[in-house]
């Protein structure tokens, strides 16, 4: 039985996908079997796993208009090495055609609940609102990942996520979803992918008559070999996930 969880957060740009992408990566690495389903219409998490949103034949939009199962609609990224549940512009669709559906909040329950055995772990990415494509990453889910900026305003933003969630827990989904963590994922003081270089390691002091040559020029320590600082946003451009092993 797959263990199941939505990452979410209503603002964005605090690394929903990027989290959703290399934890998929990262699990499919240690042989865990994985799908990662991408309820976002941008499809982003899609692309970054080395998937075409454009030459999808059936996506999670088919999924939940009930047109297509996840069985059928997924697809195999022969890259990251686990299954991916795509999504693109035409899911932005589905706000409105399932306004007036039955069981519309349940309609990805419903859906992974066919394929539940045949994953280990299922990673719902979801859009940057409490949309109905959230309400349906939440009522599907056993828990909760929230990233989250160290900032006032994002805090702000995760009241009403965790009020939204307790609404769901008591009234939608009977798997009881709680938040499995807050990620910080961007600190305000600390820039990512920086490494502390031990002082040990710090190129050797030049003598007084080459300092004095050089004025106002800092000497830069050398370059560790096979070292790379790629930080950790760039990487989705590059289709690379943390474990530098995907979407080369």
């Amino acid at each position: 039985m797959a263990k199941i969880f939505c990452i979410a957060n209503q603002k964005g740009g605090v690394g929903k996908t990027t989290t959703t992408v290399n934890l998929a990566a990262g699990l499919a690495k240690v042989g865990q079997r994985v799908l990662m389903v991408d309820l976002d219409p941008q499809g982003n998490a899609t692309m970054g796993s080395g998937v075409d949103k454009r030459q999808m034949a059936l996506s999670v939009y088919d999924v939940l208009l009930e047109s297509a199962s996840v069985a059928e609609a997924a697809v195999y990224s022969e890259k990251c090495g686990y299954h991916v549940l795509g999504a693109n512009r035409e899911l932005a669709g589905a706000e409105v055609e399932l306004v007036e559906v039955e069981r519309r909040e349940k309609r990805l329950k419903t859906a992974l609940a066919d394929v539940l055995d045949s994953y280990d772990f299922v990673l719902i990415d979801c859009p940057p609102s409490l949309s109905m494509l959230t309400l349906n990453g939440l009522c599907a889910a056993h828990g909760v990942i929230v990233p989250m900026q160290c900032e006032y305003f994002a805090l702000e933003g995760l009241t009403d996520l965790v009020n939204t969630i307790k609404q769901v827990h008591a009234n939608l989904n009977a798997h009881h979803p709680a938040a499995a963590g807050e990620r910080p994922a961007q600190g305000p003081l600390r820039r990512q992918g920086v490494r502390h270089r031990d002082p040990a390691q710090r190129a050797p002091r030049r003598s007084p008559e080459l300092r004095s040559a050089r004025r106002g020029v800092r000497p830069r320590c050398p370059r560790q070999p096979g070292l790379r600082r790629v930080r950790q946003g760039n990487g989705r451009s590059h289709r690379q996930t943390l474990k530098s092993g995907c979407f080369t």
